[in-house]
């Protein structure tokens, strides 16, 4: 009954059978996609620097977000820096597999800012490390400080309703998630 609620943006109490058939579970699932897509491209209007403290913006501290990303390097990653770096050349594999793991760092600091209420961090720290023994990983760490702006208007005239969007997408695929989790699995 829940799925159909969220399905109809309704509030039915009880619903017959066929009404509460099993197309309203998987148009739901297709739903899942498009709200995360959504997510992820208003996400990146979240503000992240690496200034402490920007100028003329009114905010409130909320916490310490954290974000960390692992990669493996890779046979052939390996085989092609040794040659890069016999002749002293700047690694695209390495640069290719940072600049990735920057990418994923960058929206889980986004999106743990979102989910603590923030839309903004500040203060950004980036560090590299290599991980593992034998076999060598790339680790990207991020950390910064998640803010709640007070002056939406430092960030551009639609940058507030580009917030709410992103809030509603995100509290969205919560409900839908724990509906999906709940519902019965259907198969065909």
């Amino acid at each position: 009954m829940d799925l159909i609620n969220f399905h109809f943006s309704t509030d039915y109490e009880e619903m017959c059978q066929s009404c509460g058939g099993s197309q309203y579970y998987t148009a739901l699932r297709e739903t899942e996609p498009l709200l995360d897509k959504t997510r992820n491209e208003l996400i990146s209007a979240i503000p992240v620097v690496s200034i402490h403290a920007p100028i003329h913006w009114d905010y409130d501290v909320i916490s310490i977000v954290t974000a960390q990303s692992t990669t493996g390097t890779g046979v052939i990653t390996e085989i092609a820096s040794t040659w890069t770096d016999f002749f002293g050349l700047q690694s695209g594999f390495y640069n290719r597999k940072l600049r990735s793991g920057e990418e994923l760092c960058f929206a889980g600091l986004r999106t743990a800012a979102l989910n603590l209420g923030a839309n903004a961090v500040i203060g950004c720290d980036i560090d590299y490390a290599e991980v593992g023994g034998v076999s060598s990983m790339i680790m990207v760490c991020m950390t910064g400080t998640a803010v709640r702006l007070k002056n939406h208007d430092i960030m551009g005239a639609d940058f507030a309703s580009t917030m709410e969007r992103c809030k509603s997408a995100m509290e969205q695929l919560r409900r839908l998630e724990g509906l999906l989790k709940g519902a019965p699995q259907v198969s065909y």
